[in-house]
C-alpha cells in the first residue's frame, strides 16, 4: 500500500496536469522521463527548437497555474538537457 503522503503527490500532480492538452502532458511526461529532444522531434513531428518551445509553453502553463498567474505571464522555466 503506497503511503498517503505520496498519494497526496500524486493527486498534486494529476491537478496540476489538467490545465494541459493530452500533447503537452506527453511533452512534460517525456521529458520528465528524460527523453531526448531528437526522440520527442520524432514522436511529434517538427524540429528540435519546436519541440523545446512546446514543452517550454506546457511548463509555463503549469507554473502560472501554480502560481495563480494569468496564462503565459510566468517567468522563464525552461527544458533542460
Amino acid at each position: 500500500m503506497p503511503d498517503p503522503i505520496v498519494i497526496d503527490r500524486l493527486e498534486e500532480t494529476i491537478r496540476w496536469a489538467q490545465c494541459l492538452t493530452e500533447k503537452q502532458r506527453h511533452f512534460v511526461w517525456m521529458r520528465a522521463e528524460e527523453w531526448g529532444w531528437w526522440e520527442i522531434r520524432q514522436r511529434f513531428g517538427g524540429d528540435r527548437t519546436t519541440a523545446w518551445r512546446r514543452c517550454h509553453k506546457a511548463l509555463g502553463l503549469v507554473a502560472d497555474r501554480l502560481n495563480g498567474a494569468s496564462a503565459g505571464t510566468s517567468v522563464a522555466i525552461y527544458c533542460t538537457k
